[in-house]
């Protein structure tokens, strides 16, 4: 989680359109591949912190981009994969 400059923290937020969450959800290991309920927990989520006054970024995740960097940095797709790519993505 990247740390703003007057202190406290930033949570990055992947975000898929459709089309790429099938992409994504088609190649990878994880469970829950299903879209609308993703997108559910996502918003339920991001207004939680944003009523607990957090900062956000929402990243938008693209299928090609983020398989290129699995293999430029030599990663196994996973969730754990994916948040490092957005917090790379967030703070470039």
């Amino acid at each position: 989680m990247p740390k703003l400059e007057g202190g406290g923290h930033l949570t990055v937020v992947p975000w898929y359109d459709r089309a790429g969450f099938a992409e994504i959800c088609i190649a990878g290991p994880d469970d829950g591949c299903d879209y609308d309920r993703w997108r559910g927990q996502a918003m339920r989520a991001v207004e939680a912190l944003l009523r607990e006054g957090g900062a956000i970024e929402i990243v938008t995740v693209h299928p090609a981009d983020y398989r290129a960097w699995l293999v430029l940095h030599a990663h196994l797709d996973s969730r754990a994969s994916r948040q490092r790519f957005v917090c790379e993505l967030a703070v470039s």
